[in-house]
């Protein structure tokens, strides 16, 4: 029996012996390990002032960065790419066939020698039918674009319970009375689109001229808000004189930028955005939405156009010889 339990001691002592060695061996290793891995990564650490993300900025160094805008609405989605991949950095671009991206002109100068097209790609809707009790239509058959038309019923909602009236009249849309006695004397190429409104005034059971004064100047101080712009203000550098009653729709991305800078006529707007290239855009942000805007002059025979291989954009044909990207980042 002494025998016996000798060997069983010895065994037992045997056990223990082994299983503290393999528990040192793992921990060396760990420690090994663990060094090796610190080590490695203070090797391969960047410095923490280094900057890898180029945002971009106005193509003359000598001006000053582009101001951020805000607005009360969000801009309308975008046409182009892949939602998915926001969250730009850097621009890389390849060519597209225009057949095969939707370019708008949403703010291109259209006159009678680049003449615009009567779809524009937006879906057309009757003003009579889908229009808030805010305004009035002068007659019927009057259309403008959907996405328009939504933001003109937004404007006079917000006027009227700003004001307490409803005296603003559509008067015409894609085509406007234009003849003797006409409150809107003048028509316009670019009426076309269909983002285009002309406005006139009823007064105690009168159609009157909107002269851009009095109370009713609070859509000339707020269309920017919903993405209008007054297309010929005071202070613009077009040929055309002060037009207070025609309006044209650009969204609102476009229209709280040229509102940013000063309320800039349309004209202003596509010259200033030539300072702006995919390795320098403009950033912008309005309605919780960052953006970046650039020009891109369009290919020698105009078949392809340079837009974002990566993010979700939208092309505008200015007409100029340039195309404007927006790339949402």
């Amino acid at each position: 029996m002494a025998k016996s339990g000798a060997k069983g001691d010895r065994k037992a002592g045997g056990v223990k012996i082994k299983k503290v060695n393999v528990f040192a061996g793992m921990l060396s290793i760990v420690v090994v390990l663990s060094l090796a891995n610190s080590a490695y990564h203070d090797f391969n650490r960047k410095p923490t002032g280094e900057s890898v993300i180029n945002r971009g900025t106005f193509a003359d160094s000598n001006s000053t960065d582009p101001p951020t805008g805000t607005g009360t609405t969000n801009s309308e989605g975008m046409g182009n790419g892949d939602p998915e991949n926001n969250g730009i950095t850097t621009i890389n671009e390849s060519d597209q066939s225009i057949d095969e991206v939707i370019i708008s002109e949403r703010i291109a100068l259209i006159d009678e020698d680049n003449p615009g097209t009567s779809t524009n790609k937006h879906k057309s809707a009757a003003v009579e039918k889908e229009k808030n009790e805010f305004y009035k239509v002068v007659e019927g058959g009057v259309r403008l674009n959907s996405d328009a038309l939504e933001a003109f019923n937004a404007m006079m909602k917000d006027y009227g319970n700003e004001t307490g009236l409803t005296d603003f009249i559509i008067y015409g849309t894609t085509s406007t009375y234009t003849d003797s006695g006409s409150c809107c004397p003048e028509s316009f190429p670019e009426s076309v689109t269909g983002d285009c409104v002309d406005v006139a005034l009823s007064s105690w059971g009168n159609i009157i001229a909107f002269d851009g004064q009095d109370t009713e100047k609070w859509i000339i101080d707020n269309c920017w808000k919903y993405g209008y712009i007054l297309r010929y203000p005071e202070n613009g550098s077009s040929d055309h004189g002060f037009c207070p009653w025609h309006f044209r729709y650009v969204g609102t991305l476009h229209s709280a930028i040229m509102h940013t800078n000063g309320d800039m006529c349309l004209e202003d707007y596509v010259d200033y955005l030539t300072g702006y290239t995919a390795s320098q855009p403009l950033d912008f942000s309005i309605g919780g939405k960052d953006y970046e805007v650039y020009t891109s002059a369009k290919s020698t025979d105009s078949s392809c156009v340079r837009v974002p291989l990566k993010g979700n954009y939208d092309v505008f044909d200015t007409f100029t010889g340039n195309y404007v990207i927006a790339l949402e980042k």
